[in-house]
């Protein structure tokens, strides 16, 4: 393998072996990167959906919750919530936000497990696998397994290479 003769399209099999390693790697990385873009987009379009159908309910059901929370306590200790009008009007309009930021970081997610696998765009691939990491992303810390893994996988040096390679090469886009 020679990192400075980009010309040599005739390079023996053995030294295309690391190409082909390096192509399996970001496979299932790049793959659990699009699921959890497909995941954040599905749950971002369904929160922002029921918040704009009914928030009356989201917020019924969480102060009913939050004052179960609370019976038990001392009076002292319990924290007062804000009128439930006030956060109706409030979800109406945050909730669509939200949801809207979720589905473009869902997105980015996607392109980059899919530009991953294809060992096309690195930069894409660096942008899906850290937006991933953001907290908020989706459920609690879901993207933090795919997020690490395929940093890591493209932090490697064979890895960084077989992008120049195939984008010197024309291959994947």
């Amino acid at each position: 393998m020679n990192d400075y003769d980009d010309n040599n399209s005739e390079e023996p099999r053995g030294q295309e072996q690391w190409f082909e390693e390096a192509a399996r790697r970001v496979k299932f990385p790049g793959l659990l990167l699009q699921l959890f873009g497909v995941l954040t987009v599905m749950l971002a379009v369904t929160g922002a959906t029921i918040c704009i159908i009914s928030p009356e309910g989201v917020v019924n059901w969480y102060w009913d919750w939050a004052e179960d929370m609370q019976k038990n306590q001392p009076v002292e200790q319990q924290q007062k919530m804000p009128p439930r009008e006030d956060a109706i009007k409030s979800l109406k309009i945050e909730g669509p936000i939200y949801g809207i930021i979720g589905s473009i970081m869902g997105v980015l997610s996607f392109v980059g497990g899919s530009k991953m696998k294809a060992l096309s765009g690195y930069p894409w691939a660096m942008v899906g696998s850290i937006v991933s990491l953001l907290p908020g992303c989706c459920c609690c810390c879901i993207g933090t397994f795919p997020g690490i893994w395929s940093l890591a996988v493209l932090l490697n040096s064979d890895v960084k290479l077989a992008f120049a390679r195939a984008a010197a090469r024309g291959i994947s886009e």
